[in-house]
């Protein structure tokens, strides 16, 4: 998935931020088998498929760094903000 404006900055995900110039536009996080997709009304979360992120406006996501590596990230959780 790729974020607009997205800098992550504790510093497990030094080594991720080292791949990109500074006031690069656009970063990759990684999608996987593990990654739980909800929209968030409220203070409900109902669970969703990935195809409803096209339609998402604002998000918010766990993440962390890849088990394969850590230049990459992977998102655990994204929320689907409704409100």
């Amino acid at each position: 998935m790729q974020l607009e404006n997205f800098h992550p900055a504790e510093e497990v995900f030094a080594r991720y931020n080292s791949q990109f110039p500074e006031d690069s536009g656009y970063r990759h996080v990684e999608l996987t088998k593990r990654t739980k997709i909800y929209e968030y009304s409220g203070n409900v979360r109902e669970a969703v498929p990935a195809e409803n992120l096209r339609q998402s406006g604002k998000l918010e996501l766990w993440i962390t760094p890849h088990e394969q590596s850590d230049h990459m990230i992977e998102a655990v959780e994204i929320y689907i903000l409704k409100d």
